[in-house]
């Protein structure tokens, strides 16, 4: 959905040495689809590792409370209003002090075209083709409406909140303290949801680009989740810690991909 909240700009990665840059600049040209090599991957694509009190303050507290956490009806008075918030804040002070989540993020800028059914995805330099994405017969034709033959710009992320979370999670779990677990289960998988977010909202403001949308794999819109492979296949995200197992689940759990397209206007 879009993001149309404003996040703080977080300092990126160092610059990348000379081999890097001319990789940008199209000097690694040749390759055979879909292996590609970590100098490839470095070349189209930066890693940033942001505090969580970057974007923490994003959390969406009436989503948490409501949705996630199941505490708060539809009118909640005062009172509880207040508890809900302390219980957050606590929970957050503590989770900083111990470690417990981190952000980091790897994404990709790419440019693409409808070929049939499916959406190619090509090197921002040379137009080589990448990969192929497919999505929803329906909203490929909703993207050929919009785009028809020419080509546009798209993102492709992936980010996670690390891997400590969840085993606090299971050891609060084999303590028996499962509402515990629930309420920390419910914080992390809002804070991956913010970070994706975060994430969205940073990337450099492309041609055509005036407001976009963000599509993970397995929803209606792109139901295929062994789609997954597709993006870690040029994102490297092994390079933050994230891996996928064989059913195309990401590990650490809290962690998330997206293709990020332009909206019409």
């Amino acid at each position: 959905m879009p993001i149309t909240k404003q996040f703080e700009t977080d300092r990126p990665e160092a610059e990348p040495d000379p081999v890097v840059r001319r990789a940008e600049a199209g000097a690694t040209a040749v390759w055979n689809r879909p292996r590609i090599d970590a100098g490839f991957a470095r070349a189209l694509t930066k890693i940033i590792h942001v505090e969580i009190r970057r974007y923490a303050p994003y959390i969406d507290r009436d989503a948490l409370f409501s949705k996630r956490w199941r505490i708060l009806g539809a009118k909640p008075t005062r009172a509880a209003r207040l508890e809900a918030d302390w219980n957050l804040d606590q929970m957050l002070a503590d989770a900083h002090r111990r470690g417990l989540w981190h952000g980091a993020l790897v994404y990709g800028l790419f440019v693409a075209r409808i070929e049939g059914r499916d959406l190619a995805v090509l090197h921002p330099g040379t137009g080589q083709e990448l990969t192929r994405l497919r999505f929803a017969p329906s909203f490929t034709r909703r993207l050929s409406r919009q785009h028809g033959s020419a080509r546009f710009h798209v993102a492709l992320q992936v980010v996670t909140t690390g891997g400590r979370a969840a085993e606090e999670g299971r050891a609060l779990a084999e303590q028996g303290r499962v509402h515990d677990q629930f309420l920390l289960h419910g914080l992390g998988a809002e804070l991956t949801e913010v970070l994706a977010g975060y994430s969205q909202a940073r990337l450099p403001k492309l041609p055509g680009w005036r407001k976009t949308a963000r599509f993970s794999p397995g929803y209606p819109v792109w139901p295929d989740l062994s789609e997954q492979q597709k993006t870690f296949t040029l994102l490297r995200p092994e390079r933050i810690g994230v891996t996928l197992t064989e059913s195309f689940q990401m590990v650490p759990e809290y962690s998330t991909s997206a293709i990020v397209l332009p909206l019409p206007r």
